[in-house]
């Protein structure tokens, strides 16, 4: 498959070429019966596909059904909240040594997981992987955004299941919402924030030239919500900004890039650590460097 993409990287010359070469790519591996490449790259073409794309939902499904069939996964359970369902998996081995609870972050399925899943499981773990408010089937299906108290999804699962002494894990945005899940959920034991995402508002400006990210910070300290919206957007040049903001606001359930920015500067862990009193690993997913245990 390595190959196959560097032999497609010439051809990415768009998020439009990028979804139709990816789009074609698995078509290929799934008729050459590669099952799991197919789902890796269909999810691929699926990841920069905007909610209004109308290959969007026939895609992700598609993704689902062959990233569980690859390995051996049924569909998920649910879990009711907020006037809709939370999907969940649990992974079981016949002796379990603890029980981790796993979420991803900011636009992820559980299926994006499954070898971490099933490789815990098979290290003696049982494993229970949500989606919670803003992500998967929470979202899609139910129309559930995000939330940055998450320690309400955190505690319906717990609920459900009836678990407690957990080991809460959070990939991505979600090692912020771990975090922030602790503070308030006494139930959870241990916490692995991986990665060590503190702020979602910091890392969205830091992708800006500097100049930018004071503008946009100026802009809304004193509420110009308006001059916010009404920056010119950079679509041709900047493409995967603009589809990175398109997102934002459907993951967020908001219409605006201001409200956009809003929601997004309520993830951040500044408020929450001082009440964190598990124990703490924060691992970073990029770059170098030891994991630093916190106690």
């Amino acid at each position: 498959m390595l190959r196959e993409i560097q032999a497609m990287a010439p051809r990415l010359v768009s998020l439009d070429a990028w979804r139709n070469e990816f789009l074609t790519s698995a078509e290929r591996a799934l008729a050459a019966g590669r099952t799991h490449d197919a789902a890796i790259l269909l999810r691929s073409a699926e990841f920069f596909m905007t909610s209004a794309d109308p290959r969007k939902r026939p895609s992700r499904e598609r993704f689902l059904a062959l990233m569980r069939q690859a390995y051996g996964v049924g569909p998920p359970e649910r879990v009711p909240f907020a006037g809709g369902y939370l999907p969940f998996h649990r992974f079981v081995p016949p002796a379990p040594r603890a029980t981790v609870v796993m979420f991803g972050g900011f636009d992820s399925y559980v299926e994006d997981f499954l070898p971490i899943l099933t490789t815990l499981r098979d290290r003696g773990f049982d494993v229970v992987a949500f989606e919670g408010p803003g992500q998967g089937g929470a979202l899609e299906d139910s129309g559930i955004p995000m939330t940055p108290d998450w320690h309400r999804p955190v505690g319906a699962i717990l609920d459900h299941l009836s678990l407690s002494g957990v080991t809460l894990v959070g990939i991505s945005l979600g090692g912020c919402l771990a975090i922030r899940a602790a503070a308030h959920e006494p139930r959870v034991r241990c916490v692995v924030a991986f990665d060590a995402m503190t702020d979602l508002l910091e890392c969205m400006l830091g992708q800006l030239p500097r100049a930018s990210r004071r503008l946009v910070r100026a802009l809304l300290a004193a509420r110009a919500d308006r001059l916010i919206d009404a920056l010119p957007g950079r679509a041709a040049r900047e493409p995967v900004r603009e589809w990175g903001i398109a997102q934002g606001m459907h993951i967020f359930g908001v219409r605006s890039r201001s409200a956009m920015l809003r929601a997004a500067a309520t993830y951040r862990t500044e408020e929450a650590s001082p009440l964190v009193r598990q124990d703490v690993l924060l691992r970073g997913i990029f770059g170098a460097g030891d994991d630093t245990p916190i106690r």
